[in-house]
């Protein structure tokens, strides 16, 4: 049951247009949560006195953006507050000369919640109306996009100007203005919601606000029609909807293996599951100029970072396979021409990037210890995966510890026929320089390998 409603919740998240890919389906942790009006927050309200005034209340909860549409006298715009205190971006005024003028505004990453009410404020009379919509999921810094706007239009239509977002899912809201209480009701198209409207008053010009939500960005420029023919002005701003969080890198337990030949040629290694992954990484370790191929049981593909060797002695290399398919007994397999006292160190991630998920890298060689650092990397985006290896042909070598709030998730001890390895790995929240030190249990010579890998969009 949970894996049909599972099925149901994404094939209906793809049908709204909430899948962000064109043509095909969405990476792990990439799904759009996408923009939607905050039901009942809608307000439209005018002056009592064609001065100074404070609408009725509103709650906003849930909501993270404001727009407000604002209507007063050319030359006479009032300041624009609320009682949370937020912080208001206006666009560009349209107006009527010497008439009324229109200004779309708006606040975001917005302070909200119950009793929300909104205040103009002028030194004189300016007729002042709103028209207020709270959004969610909008984006909290630089979220304006596109504008357009049109003015002196006798109606009974207005059209803002033709704009075309740069983002698929913003929000595009359009305000109109009147001077004429005959005007109202308006009516809008080309998909727009009208949610709101307040009529003229002899006190106060009147407002309009509508909205939509695209799906995919696309050329747009909605009709306000009026009641009757009179004075109009219209405004159209984009927001770009909230960037998606992607679901963090995580280590799934019990898929690290550290094994090693027994008899320094071709070997395969016990099984484990690696169920729920979908990135695997493997260190492995043999004599310089007998590097074994790797393949697996489920027949993944790896790529292999740069060779870090002690000449004439251990050498190792970091691989991976990206968007690996995974499960139950899943074994790796070392396989060369001649005996090359092969040891492997693997582990399995999820949310790991798909398509050329590999960023930094950084290795050192031939070190004669007890400590080896790969190299200083500064991944070049937040939340990647940091893995590193370390080797050793040395039995007393073992164990090694790492520094740097790394994780050691496995390790094999050298053998007669099989020389050592070790994994471990960080996952930043926040990008930084790292080098992380390995630390062996005696001094020989140590190898180390480091690669960076992105999280999955």
């Amino acid at each position: 049951m949970r894996f049909l409603s599972l099925l149901l919740s994404a094939i209906l998240a793809y049908g709204q247009g909430i899948f962000p890919l064109p043509g095909g389906h969405s990476p792990i942790g990439s799904m759009v949560t996408p923009i939607s009006y905050v039901t009942g927050t809608a307000l439209g309200e005018g002056t009592t006195d064609g001065n100074t005034f404070t609408t009725t209340s509103k709650d906003t909860s849930g909501a993270n953006f404001i727009v407000v549409v604002k209507i007063y006298i050319e030359g006479t715009e009032p300041t624009l507050t609320d009682s949370y205190g937020n912080t208001y971006t206006c666009g560009t005024e349209q107006a009527r000369p010497s008439n009324n003028a229109q200004k779309t505004c708006w606040a975001a990453n917005a302070t909200v919640g119950a009793s929300h009410t909104w205040t103009l404020t002028n030194a004189s009379t300016f007729y002042g109306s709103v028209c207020e919509a709270a959004f969610a999921n909008v984006k909290t810094s630089s979220p304006q996009d596109q504008a357009s706007g049109n003015n002196d239009v006798n109606g009974p239509t207005i059209k803002p100007g033709s704009v075309t977002p740069t983002e698929s899912h913003e929000l595009i809201s359009t305000g109109a203005g009147t001077n004429g209480t005959s005007q109202s009701p308006f009516s809008i198209d080309s998909g727009f919601t009208k949610i709101i409207e307040f009529t003229q008053t002899l006190t106060a010009w009147g407002c309009a606000l509508g909205y939509k939500i695209q799906s995919a960005a696309t050329t747009v420029d909605p009709q306000w029609t009026a009641s009757s023919t009179g004075g109009l002005t219209s405004t159209l701003e984009t927001f770009k909807v909230a960037p998606t969080i992607p679901t963090p890198i995580s280590y799934i337990t019990g898929t690290a293996l550290g094994e090693g030949t027994s008899d320094g040629n071709t070997f395969t290694t016990s099984s484990k599951d690696t169920s729920g992954g979908n990135f695997v990484v493997v260190v492995k370790e043999y004599i310089q100029g007998t590097e074994p191929t790797l393949s697996d049981a489920y027949g993944n593909t790896y790529t292999c970072g740069t060779e870090q060797a002690r000449p004439g002695n251990n050498a190792q290399k970091t691989c991976w396979a990206a968007n690996a398919t995974v499960g139950a007994s899943h074994t790796w397999t070392l396989t060369s021409g001649s005996t090359f006292y092969g040891s492997v160190c693997t582990a399995t991630f999820s949310h790991v990037k798909t398509s050329s998920p590999q960023d930094q890298a950084s290795g050192n060689n031939d070190v004669n210890g007890p400590t080896i650092k790969p190299g200083t990397v500064t991944p070049s985006e937040n939340g990647e995966l940091i893995t590193t290896g370390a080797g050793t042909n040395g039995a007393s070598q073992s164990p090694f510890s790492i520094d740097s709030g790394y994780t050691k998730i496995v390790e094999f001890t050298q053998t007669g026929t099989a020389w050592g390895c070790a994994l471990g790995y960080l996952i930043q929240t926040t990008l930084s320089a790292t080098d992380p030190e390995w630390t062996a249990s005696a001094t020989g010579g140590v190898t180390t390998t480091l690669e960076t890998f992105k999280v999955a969009p």
